[in-house]
């Protein structure tokens, strides 16, 4: 999985064969960790002048909120994200 190797072809490579809740484990884990270090890392080298903080719904149930700074080259750059369960509000 880190190498973007899909579960199918995990076999190819690896020479075992992988089930599909293995696969699923392990790209929960990868994203788990790959969290931590967006969540760890230093904030304090940019010179930020605009903080954006916005709902994406990615299916009818599911949100992440999604917190987006702005610097002064307009580079932008992820804060945070927290995903929440619940239906959609109507449109």
């Amino acid at each position: 999985m880190p190498r973007g190797v899909t579960g199918r072809a995990t076999e190819r490579v690896t020479g075992k064969t992988v089930g599909r809740s293995t696969v699923s484990r392990m790209r929960v884990e990868k994203n788990r960790e790959q969290l931590e270090l967006l969540r760890g890392r230093q904030l304090n080298d940019a010179d930020c002048i605009c903080m954006l903080v916005d709902g994406v719904w990615l299916t009818k149930e599911i949100c992440v909120v999604v917190a987006v700074t702005i610097d002064t080259e307009g580079n932008k750059r992820v804060l945070d994200l927290e995903g929440e369960s619940r239906k959609a509000p109507p449109r």
